[in-house]
């Protein structure tokens, strides 16, 4: 573990229609900067990453959720067109040691459906990556006893809510999606 990477990924796509993906949100972490008895400082370590789809980039969302497409809290947007996205994903969750690529623990809110939309919009098959294991917070939430309203799978907002985070935390920006999402994950 201490040669793993942990990765949130997150996904945002047009809320009508086909699943036409706008965003992309990405966040690494090595390991070795993580887990010790305070974690929090170490998370200064993490790389987020915020890539909108140029195909896509005139589609906003606000009728199911208020998209914040601009709104990105960790660093600066990149426009990538759908192919060039491959080659980034690529890039930013095959990471080489000496001679290896680094094992990943890969963090998702739902991540179901981003290794879903990876698959069958971006033709990437994340089980040809060296994962070791998939985190979802929204089942550690679950485990944890973390309350959520019956018949109800818990939001990232009620998840960073039961952690104390309450600022403008403009989610459904995948960047800070995946950049909030790891933070859990590594609590």
């Amino acid at each position: 573990l201490k040669n793993a990477i942990a990765s949130g990924v997150d996904i945002e796509w047009y809320e009508s229609g086909l699943k036409r993906i706008t965003e992309l949100g990405i966040s690494t972490l090595p390991l070795d900067q993580t887990f010790t008895t305070d974690p929090l400082p170490k998370l200064n370590n993490m790389t987020v990453h915020h890539f909108r789809i140029k195909e896509n980039a005139h589609l906003v969302n606000g009728r199911r959720c208020e998209g914040h497409l601009e709104d990105f809290q960790f660093g600066s947007t990149g426009f990538v067109t759908e192919q060039e996205a491959r080659g980034v994903l690529n890039a930013l969750l095959c990471q080489e040691g000496v001679g290896y690529l680094r094992p990943m623990i890969l963090i998702g809110h739902a991540v179901e459906n981003d290794i879903q939309v990876f698959r069958d919009h971006l033709h990437i098959d994340l089980a040809e990556y060296p994962i070791l294991m998939t985190l979802d917070t929204q089942v550690m939430a679950k485990e944890l006893g973390i309350e959520v309203p019956p018949g109800r799978k818990i939001g990232l907002r009620d998840l960073l809510d039961s952690y104390g985070v309450k600022n403008k935390l403009y989610l459904h920006n995948a960047g800070n999606d995946a950049a909030l999402t790891t933070t859990v994950g590594c609590l």
